[in-house]
């Protein structure tokens, strides 16, 4: 995906545009911080948490550790970082062990709607860690490797 700058007086905006030539020859990535609006350049500088689990916020590494200095987001918005150790740890880890306590479940009370439910929590881990790689981690990674 190929990012574009507009801007509209004092607003700055990046939209998303789809590629209409051949995508060999790649252009630089505009993956814009949540934080600070800023460009993220190279894919080490990229951190990526998820509010709650479910929505995804991408941060440069300073971005990242100033928010994380916060008190509101230390009580409120326990994160981890998705793409690193831990977020590559959960990923693997989480549905292995519901497809374990599933399978438990399913002998112990025959309740399918829960399995399905545990199968759904296990999974969304691994999940988030592929959206977040497809959507901004590979292409900064291939925008990096061409400069």
């Amino acid at each position: 995906m190929i990012y574009v700058r507009v801007r509209l007086g004092s607003i700055n905006l990046t939209l998303p545009v789809k590629e209409r030539y051949n995508s060999t020859a790649m252009e630089r990535v505009y993956i814009p911080c949540d934080r600070c609006g800023n460009d993220i350049e190279y894919p080490d500088d990229l951190m990526v948490s998820a509010l709650w689990g479910l929505i995804p916020k991408k941060y440069h590494r300073v971005c990242y550790a100033e928010r994380e200095k916060e008190v509101v987001y230390q009580i409120f918005y326990q994160t981890y970082p998705v793409n690193f150790g831990m977020g590559n740890l959960v990923a693997v880890l989480s549905p292995l062990l519901a497809i374990g306590l599933a399978w438990w479940v399913w002998q112990e009370t025959h309740l399918f709607a829960l399995v399905v439910l545990l199968g759904l929590v296990g999974i969304w881990p691994l999940v988030l860690r592929l959206f977040v790689y497809w959507r901004w981690e590979r292409p900064l990674i291939s925008s990096f490797s061409i400069r």
